[in-house]
């Protein structure tokens, strides 16, 4: 037992670990797995990995597997703690009101919030049980079953966007529980969903897209008073140019911590496409030189890069499939004088090839810059983005043609990349309400930017594979 403040990792595995007095930190994440870790009598953070077990005790613990390889079992205990999962992990909040979170996992978890007002995040294919209290029970993905228990519970069918697939929650009470939807494309009301008899359950659907499967209801059961419905909020956002200023009149450089980008910066991720193909990105950030010459050479003007009046940074992107260049891209980003960065365009010329692999045209599609035929800029990172968790913004804005968001999902994650161990990992989740198959988790690391794409719908996985900072 440990009286003050203590780091503890297991060397190898089968061990068991005692926090004891103190706010101490239990660490099993790189471990070989199936230890135990027990936190004591004060506010512990657990980390577990492979088949561990995770233990919290009396006050306000943080047991964390999401980084995991899965098998975890999290017992929160009496305190108000918060329980994170990734693969095949049991989540037991205990008593307190707890938070147990599975919403970035690879799913096929068990959430149990037991005694309390607990908060259920999930992820895809997890199972959901609330338990006593008053529960709030979210979904991110889709392919949940959620079951509320006693208690008033609240069902968040959608946040800012449908789920894949629709989710199962079997024992909704209408007059006591509530389901909600938030700020959706096109959601506005009750009247602009469907409500359809199937069997003995009811499939919520708005267009042709189911969002819930309410199980042993009756369709007459329901009505608006059964659900809170909250309109997306329309996008307009107006900036002024001094602000992206140091005071010599000269743009901010952009250093944010989670997006850094430096002249003479050079990026390389790799993986496989959907068909199977190797994808090479490389991505470059342009000096103002660089840039000028690279854009004239393009036939776009030298300084296109002055976009609202603002001096962006130039990076270009170019991507290559099996070895032959199927996009370029120059995407023009600034940083205001509190440190978020801002996507203000992107010139794009998509490559066509016909069967025989001979190259047949060209186009511009997904290209925009702000300020012209109404786009507008959008924040891309946020300068602390630990203050943004949960919420979703946009990154780009040209209705109807350009429509890129995100939201934060964490800004605590573990990550292994490029042979190092990362703590404080940024994930957040880009989507376009444009495109319901756009959907995808970048995982973002101080000091170096994205270093991990997984798009969820097509099952592809682009890691960093080489990183030159800039200067």
């Amino acid at each position: 037992m440990f009286e003050d403040t203590t780091y503890l990792n297991p060397a190898d595995t089968h061990e068991t670990l005692y926090g004891g007095k103190g706010n101490d930190f239990l660490f099993s994440l790189y471990a070989a797995g199936h230890n135990k870790l027990n936190g004591g009598a004060d506010n512990d953070t657990l980390t577990g990995g492979h088949h561990d077990f995770l233990c919290g005790g009396a006050s306000n613990d943080l047991l964390d597997a999401s980084s995991g390889d899965g098998y975890n079992k999290l017992y929160g205990g009496s305190g108000n703690d918060t329980l994170a999962g990734n693969h095949h992990d049991k989540l037991y909040g205990a008593n307190g009101n707890d938070v147990l979170n599975t919403s970035a996992s690879e799913g096929f978890n068990v959430l149990r919030g037991e005694n309390g007002n607990d908060i259920l995040q999930a992820g895809v294919h997890d199972t959901i049980f609330g338990g006593q209290g008053n529960d709030i029970i979210s979904f991110l993905q889709g392919e949940n079953e959620a079951t509320g228990g006693k208690g008033n519970d609240q069902f968040q069918l959608a946040n800012y966007r449908l789920p894949v697939e629709p989710n199962t929650i079997t024992d909704f009470k209408p007059g006591k529980d509530m389901l909600t939807i938030n700020q959706v494309r096109d959601i506005n009301s009750f009247a602009d969903l469907t409500l359809t008899q199937d069997d003995d359950d009811v499939v919520v659907s708005f267009g042709d897209q189911d969002i819930a499967i309410l199980e042993d209801l009756d369709v007459d059961e329901l009505s608006a008073a059964n659900f809170t419905i909250t309109p997306e909020a329309p996008y307009n956002v107006t900036i002024d140019p001094d602000d992206f200023k140091d005071g010599s009149g000269d743009p901010f450089v952009i250093d944010n911590n989670y997006l850094p980008l430096l002249h003479g910066s050079n990026y390389v991720y790799e993986g496989l496409d959907e068909d199977g193909l190797m994808e090479h990105i490389e991505i470059n950030v342009l000096t103002a030189a660089q840039a000028a010459t690279q854009l004239a050479a393009s036939g776009l003007p030298a300084d296109r890069n002055i976009i609202l009046d603002i001096e962006t940074t130039v990076q270009r992107d170019s991507v290559y499939v099996d070895g032959v260049l199927v996009e370029d891209t120059f995407d023009y980003f600034a940083q205001d004088a509190d440190g978020n960065v801002w996507y203000c365009g992107e010139d794009v010329v998509n490559y066509i090839y016909d069967a025989g692999g001979n190259l047949i045209g060209t186009n511009s599609g997904g290209s925009w810059i702000a300020g012209v035929d109404g786009a507008m800029p959008g924040i891309y990172m946020f300068a602390d983005p630990a203050a943004h968790v949960g919420e979703a913004y946009y990154q780009e804005f040209y209705a109807g043609e350009a429509e890129d968001a995100a939201q934060i999902i964490a800004a605590d994650k573990y990550l292994h990349v490029l042979g190092t161990n990362y703590d404080d990992v940024v994930l957040t989740l880009d989507y376009s309400p444009l495109d319901a198959e756009a959907l995808e988790f970048k995982y973002y690391v101080e000091g170096i930017g994205a270093v991990q794409i997984k798009h969820l719908i097509r099952d592809t996985v682009f890691s960093l594979v080489s990183y030159t900072p800039g200067v």
